[in-house]
């Protein structure tokens, strides 16, 4: 566009104070010191922003910032000519908005060669569904592997093998579940419990229901078989406690220690 005043025209590089146009297109780069009111913007077919969003022409590679029919603003990055494209509500800086809302009108939301961060404690709000739970915020997803330290419940105590402590975890929300084997490699006049220490500590909820059982499979003890061998977490606690149990007689499972003990864990807790 070539803007002309009393038949001649400007130099290479004009500048104006106050000028209206209904169509400018630009082939390099443009600077505004003030502001910039306008309802067609168009840099070499890529860039397009209008003053509201009630139509559907969304070109390829448009952007388009202004106010929805209802007045929220939105931010609208187009994507093809056949409509497809991101949209996203209620962005704003200031007080007046504190939701962002991708894709109200429908449409899945993907995420590309990167990860979804929330801020420690934050997470996927499912409270739009109906419940009756005291929490519906997923916040937390973490996969690892926890070094076990054995102790006996009383006096003494009791050694794991180094290369065989470790047991795998996978942290859901406060669902933890464990698995794994551990191996006595010596033990020293082990009394008591027999503690398992775990990655996680237990969570102490409003009568017992925060208790869990936990499968154990150990073999090579003092006296004990097998299926005699019982385990319950203790609330409040970082450790599962290891008993044993024939049906008649309840005892402590550390006293059932020795060189060579192979014990096989798997099951779920609560954490707090």
């Amino acid at each position: 566009m070539t803007i002309k005043q009393q038949g001649g025209v400007f130099g290479r590089n004009p500048s104006f104070n106050n000028v209206d146009v209904e169509t400018l297109d630009v082939s390099g780069a443009t600077s505004v010191g003030g502001s910039l009111s306008a309802t067609n913007i168009t840099d070499n077919g890529n860039t397009r922003i209008i003053g509201n969003t009630t139509g559907t022409d969304y070109n390829n590679g448009s952007l388009i910032i202004g106010e929805d029919a209802v007045g929220a603003t939105v931010v609208t990055v187009g994507n093809n000519a056949a409509g497809n494209y991101s949209y996203m509500q209620a962005v704003k800086i200031g007080n007046q908005y504190n939701t962002l809302i991708l894709n109200p009108n429908g449409g899945a939301v993907t995420v590309g060669n990167g990860n979804l961060v929330f801020s420690d404690g934050k997470g996927i709000d499912f409270s739009a569904t109906s419940g009756t739970g005291t929490s519906e915020l997923f916040n937390d997803y973490e996969e690892g592997l926890h070094n076990v330290a054995l102790t006996a419940g009383t006096s003494g105590s009791v050694t794991v093998d180094p290369t065989y402590n470790t047991i795998a975890y996978t942290k859901v929300g406060r669902v933890v579940h464990i698995q794994g084997r551990v191996v006595v490699t010596s033990v020293s006049s082990p009394n008591g419990y027999l503690g398992i220490s775990l990655p996680f500590s237990i969570a102490s909820l409003t009568q017992g229901s925060g208790l869990s059982a936990i499968g154990l499979w150990v073999t090579g003890a003092v006296s004990k078989t097998v299926t005699e061998f019982v385990s319950f977490t203790q609330p409040g606690t970082s450790a599962l406690r290891v008993y044993f149990d024939n049906g008649s007689t309840t005892g402590n499972g550390a006293n059932q220690m020795q060189a060579g003990v192979t014990i096989n864990i798997n099951g779920s807790y609560l954490t707090s």
